[in-house]
């Protein structure tokens, strides 16, 4: 298990980065001790009332990317609470999305 520290930002630039930057880290933390699996909590979506939209789209895309790009046969999964379904259902939306693409 790892902590990574992470800021949230209201700037949608600066949230998107920040996200970006820590999905960076945790692909660096989880490669070097030879994990294969990963499990995200929807961060910034609670308590920090960070755009749900910047916060879901960057999550999924840059972990698509990190693990097409690297060829990773990880499995990632996403934390949402149970009272959060339109956290849910953004994630739901931007995975779907995502295999299309695919």
């Amino acid at each position: 298990m790892f902590f990574l520290k992470w800021e949230p930002n209201k700037d949608p630039d600066i949230l998107r980065q920040s996200i970006i930057d820590l999905i960076w880290n945790l692909i660096q933390n989880v490669s070097s001790h030879n994990f294969t699996s990963i499990a995200f909590p929807a961060i910034g979506c609670g308590e920090h009332a960070c755009s749900v939209d910047v916060v879901v789209k960057t999550m999924v895309r840059e972990m698509k990317q990190q693990i097409t790009n690297r060829k990773l046969p990880w499995t990632v999964k996403f934390i949402v609470q149970p009272n959060q379904q339109n956290v849910y259902d953004e994630f739901c939306k931007q995975l779907l999305s995502s295999d299309d693409s695919m």
